[in-house]
């Protein structure tokens, strides 16, 4: 009886799975022409960059898969490496760059320089805009922390007490409604935008600092408090009236990848974000304020790619690992010794890697296709009808079943 209801259940909610793929393979494509679209001008965004942009639209190229060999994009990174930065900003966002981009030039010696010119510029366990700095605010303290979190996947020593230190100062910045502000003013409101912040500096402090139980423990109902506030602010998600609406959006991005949080009280966060951005987006490809044939700015976009791309990772995991290459990082030229890595690296990886790899299945370079069509049939424990020889576009019917099994059966699975 019990099996027989299961079996009734399923083939009632068949055609709704079908519906909701229909739709996400739709809204997907649409995310992707828009990414598309933008990356022309986000390279001529490179060219022009002012040294206090260039770290943030450099860190946009290489989430938005930029070719290294693209000489517009590797000048910029010259031309970043090279930069004379002091400022908390400028310092984190190069380190995050370093981060996720392997092959910055003397990547390891520029970490431990701009690691040792954060940390100066801390005060009182929050962050100051430069190392003369007096005053602190939540928007410099929560780059800080990136910066931080940037430095340790790079190999850099960041004192314990430094996560210690943050954690007490934010903690008692949290305002009664459970909300932040940009100062520590107590007339200042909070709004969505610092409250993100504050809920990804405590995230960060309670994965990277040796915190007491204790501490963990009221970390903990701070964070709960702070998406509670959210969830009756969710308004503001897909809102072009939010406070700084692309910065609010990639720093909601970062606190809910950190949270593991799919959803802010109903509101599904990147879908309605997406949708603000398709949007928003201008005819040239780019985002700013303004008409949709207006100028676009390089902040705006920067931050607007970066939430599509959604490449933000609750613990740092760059492209290239002493256990091999991620799939999608695969070169063209990829020796069958890398591919077979990068299977057993997927497949480390658990179910989560799922996702991502039914996205590689649509590559256009065949040892990435091999390397995820191998490790989803491991994952899977089934022998899927995908053959990574031939043209994605020719084999959509084989990924519809991989995603078909992946909605029904394995998202389940990953969530037990």
């Amino acid at each position: 009886m019990v099996r027989a209801f299961h079996v009734v259940l399923g083939l009632a909610l068949a055609p709704l799975a079908a519906a909701q793929m229909a739709d996400n393979r739709e809204f997907n494509r649409r995310v992707a022409a828009a990414l598309d679209k933008s990356q022309p001008i986000l390279i001529e965004q490179l060219k022009a960059a002012s040294m206090s942009r260039l770290a943030l639209v450099c860190l946009a190229a290489v989430h938005d898969e930029v070719s290294p060999r693209n000489p517009v994009f590797a000048n910029a990174i010259k031309r970043l490496e090279r930069s004379r930065i002091r400022d908390t900003y400028g310092l984190s966002l190069r380190l995050m760059v370093m981060a996720d981009f392997p092959a910055y030039p003397n990547r390891r010696m520029a970490a431990a320089r701009d690691t040792r010119h954060l940390l100066a510029c801390r005060r009182n366990g929050a962050f100051a805009y430069t190392k003369s700095g007096r005053s602190t605010d939540l928007s410099n303290t929560q780059y800080g922390a990136l910066g931080m979190r940037a430095a340790l996947a790079l190999g850099c020593s960041v004192p314990m007490r430094c996560w210690k230190n943050l954690l007490r100062h934010v903690s008692a910045r949290q305002k009664r409604d459970s909300s932040w502000s940009y100062s520590a003013r107590r007339t200042e409101a909070g709004y969505s935008s610092m409250t993100v912040a504050g809920i990804a500096v405590l995230e960060l402090c309670m994965l990277h600092g040796q915190l007491t139980q204790k501490q963990r423990a009221a970390a903990s109902r701070r964070i709960k408090r702070a998406w509670g506030r959210m969830a009756k602010h969710q308004g503001d998600i897909g809102s072009t009236k939010a406070t700084w609406c692309y910065y609010f959006h990639y720093g909601l991005e970062r606190a809910a990848v950190l949270s593991q949080r799919e959803v802010v009280g109903k509101t599904n966060w990147y879908r309605k974000g997406a949708e603000m951005l398709l949007r928003e987006q201008h005819d040239t490809g780019g985002w700013g304020r303004g008409e949709a044939r207006g100028p676009v700015d390089p902040v705006s976009t920067s931050f607007a790619i970066l939430f599509l791309r959604r490449k933000f990772k609750r613990q740092p995991t760059g492209a290239v690992t002493p256990q091999g290459i991620r799939a999608r990082y695969l070169p063209a030229q990829a020796t069958p010794k890398q591919v077979t890595q990068s299977v057993e690296l997927e497949v480390a990886r658990g179910l989560n890697a799922v996702p991502d790899l039914l996205k590689v299945l649509r590559s256009k370079i065949q040892a990435r296709r091999k390397a995820a069509a191998l490790a989803l049939n491991k994952l899977s424990g089934k022998s899927l009808p995908y053959d990574p020889y031939r043209n994605p576009a020719e084999s959509e019917e084989a990924i519809c079943v991989a995603e078909r099994w992946w909605m029904t059966k394995g998202r389940l699975k990953a969530a037990k």
